[in-house]
């Protein structure tokens, strides 16, 4: 059979065929298809509807009601994979809907043309260029590694879409998260007449001040919220009968119900993680809802967290009901520590036992400033994930793009085939991105997992929100050498690829300050005081690092504000600033110890006249420092 020609030297050759009722994501798909195609070879490709007659010799078929009707079944696939099928003169690109159509529209783009989008933005669009495509003879039938891929955290969704995560999660099987009994079991509605329904904490039930406080969950064994409870998930479910799953996930707080019912669930009482475990009473709960829910609905599910109090296995329960989907949340950047993977896969192995569905909910990215880069603790977690049969994946990403850009593409991929070799998928994105530069560009992205991964203790959330914690994982050298891998990848780059370079020096350069000055002062701060001129460097120093202090917030201001990439929470007020002003804070406390420790030395060993100067000196050039006088250490030294 000769080949199906698409392309023949700049020319189309074929039109693509959309149904008449096709839905934005698929015409999307469709619009991406046609400017690839054209990008790639410079032959846009018409696109026609189904009913309409082409004069191209071949077609592109896109969707289930047009692969049938060419005679391609769909029977291998499951709901968001696809077929792509040669058959005579058409091309069948079909999944059991039309967001799994475009699955398979993006998967022929990459898998077949070679396409990546590395990251959103065009810069990082990669389209091999080749003025002629021809389709041999193609047949695969192409199912994900998870039934459903989601990264939270304000992502472009054209980018996820291009990258196969998923469109629309609700409408799959097992999907329906997020804290939600405070929805439920509502202050305004309970809260007066029924305080009994809410949390017995020291003896007192808790009313939450309003529907949208996140305090205080129900309590659980109280027959009259399993019976509201069941009653809001059917009503859910009437409403939306499109929807698959009702979410029972916990408030997100640790203010449980002790009251003598839900204690004796949870007693003996016991702790994960430094945290008080509550998981008998709410998975009773859940449970009890779950069997009623079953009674009416018994092909929908009911989403939980194992999360905080409620991540811990069950002691009273050996079975949850069928219809309890479950996403267990874990930190896997911490998995650089044996001991802590070993409990965290131990932990999914048995909730794998307890439960029918069972989930991950992960965080690759939750504003972390300094280097939090862990590609090959990706790897690892989702290949394990993918052995156990786990049914989905979410992620809360949060991207600081220049850190952990290649980290948040590689996951996608394995989220789609975990069985991908990830260091073959670390070394492309490099080449495609970086060219001739990539050499440098891999070690800088392996310098930054290094800082990461050093042997340390791990500690769930390791650093969130706490700078000097932040800071104390990164080391000073491996910062300075990332940098330098920066310059010289500059220096090898060109076009595009110099381009992409740059973006990344350019969004690294905030961290690196934040970690670089750091260090300065903590080696102020620590500085051995044997002579006259350790003081003096200590108020050079001082003074060289206070003048400094506004560098990672201008870097921000001029490389990371208006990029539409960084458009997230952790970039943005009130989260960014007030973690710069705890970094400025703790600077203007390394400084301080650092000039009472010169004073208290020269007291001890110079002259009086000495002394006098140097405090005289010291004085004079706080005050010329606004950095000093917004952190209020012009009075240093103390007398």
């Amino acid at each position: 059979m000769p080949a199906l020609r698409i392309v023949q030297n700049g020319k189309p050759r074929a039109a693509i065929v959309l149904p008449g009722d096709s839905s934005q994501p698929l015409r999307d798909a469709a619009a991406d298809l046609v400017r690839v195609i054209a990008k790639m070879s410079g032959a846009r490709l018409p696109i026609a509807s189904e009913s309409s007659r082409t004069r191209k010799p071949a077609r592109i078929l896109l969707g289930p009601s047009l692969a049938q009707k060419a005679g391609v079944s769909l029977e291998a696939i499951g709901p968001e994979g696809y077929r792509l099928v040669r058959a005579g003169d058409d091309l069948v690109i079909a999944g059991a809907t039309d967001e799994a159509t475009a699955h398979g529209v993006y998967g022929f783009l990459q898998d077949v043309l070679g396409v990546r989008w590395l990251r959103p933005g065009e810069l990082w669009e990669i389209v091999p260029r080749r003025r002629s495509i021809a389709i041999a003879s193609l047949d695969a039938a192409v199912n994900p590694s998870f039934l459903f891929r989601v990264y939270s955290g304000a992502l472009d969704p054209r980018w996820l879409a291009r990258n196969r995560l998923t469109y629309d999660a609700s409408r799959l099987p097992c999907y329906g998260f997020g804290h939600n009994l405070k929805q439920i079991i509502k202050p305004s509605v309970y809260g007066k007449d029924h305080p009994e329904y809410f949390a017995e904490i020291n003896g007192k039930r808790f009313v939450p001040e309003s529907d949208s406080a996140e305090s205080s969950q129900p309590c659980f064994t109280n027959p009259d919220v399993i019976r509201i409870t069941a009653e809001a998930a059917r009503a859910f479910f009437d409403s939306n009968p499109q929807r698959t799953t009702f979410s029972l996930c916990t408030n997100d707080n640790m203010d449980y119900c002790t009251c003598k019912k839900c204690s004796a669930l949870d007693a003996p009482a016991r702790t994960w993680r430094n945290e008080p475990v509550h998981s008998d009473s709410y998975w009773h709960y859940v449970s009890e809802v779950a069997k009623e829910v079953a009674k009416t609905h018994p092909d929908r599910y009911l989403g939980c967290y194992a999360y905080w109090g409620t991540d811990s296995i069950p002691r009273k329960i050996r079975r949850l009901p069928d219809n309890v989907s479950i996403a267990h949340t874990q930190d896997t950047s911490q998995h650089f520590d044996p001991a802590y993977r070993r409990i965290d896969r131990d932990i999914l192995r048995r909730w794998a036992k307890v439960a029918a569905h069972v989930s991950k909910y992960d965080y690759y990215g939750l504003g972390w400033l300094t280097p939090r880069c862990f590609p090959s603790l990706v790897a690892g977690d989702l290949r394990f994930c993918h052995r156990l049969g786990l049914a989905g994946f979410y992620c809360e990403a949060y991207p600081y793009w220049a850190i952990t850009g290649p980290m948040v593409w590689l996951g996608a991929q394995l989220m789609w085939n975990a069985k991908t070799d990830w260091r073959a998928l670390m070394d492309e994105f490099m080449r495609a991105a970086f060219g001739p530069a990539a050499p440098y560009m891999k070690r800088f992205y392996a310098t930054l997992e290094r800082i990461w991964t050093r042997p340390r203790q791990s500690m769930w959330f390791q650093g969130l929100d706490k700078m000097r914690y932040e800071t104390a994982t990164v080391s000073p050298r491996r910062m300075e050498q990332a940098w330098r891998l920066l310059e010289q990848a500059s220096a090898r780059a060109s076009g595009d690829h110099a381009k992409r370079v740059a973006y990344i020096r350019n969004g690294f350069e905030m961290s690196y300050l934040l970690a670089t000055i750091f260090a300065g002062a903590e080696r102020l701060a620590e500085q051995r005081i044997n002579r006259k001129a350790d003081i003096e460097r200590i108020l050079s120093g001082s003074v060289d690092v206070l003048s400094r202090l506004s560098q990672p917030t201008d870097s921000f201001e001029k490389h990371l504000r208006d990029d539409p990439a960084y458009a997230h929470v952790y970039f943005r007020p009130p989260r960014l600033p007030h973690k710069l002003e705890t970094w400025r804070q703790e600077i203007g406390e390394l400084i301080s110890l650092a000039m009472r420790r010169a004073l208290i030395w020269a007291k001890g060993h110079l002259h009086p006249r000495e002394i006098r100067a140097f405090e005289e000196d010291a004085a004079a050039r706080y005050r010329s420092a606004r950095a000093a006088r917004e952190l209020g250490l012009t009075d240093l030294p103390v007398r």
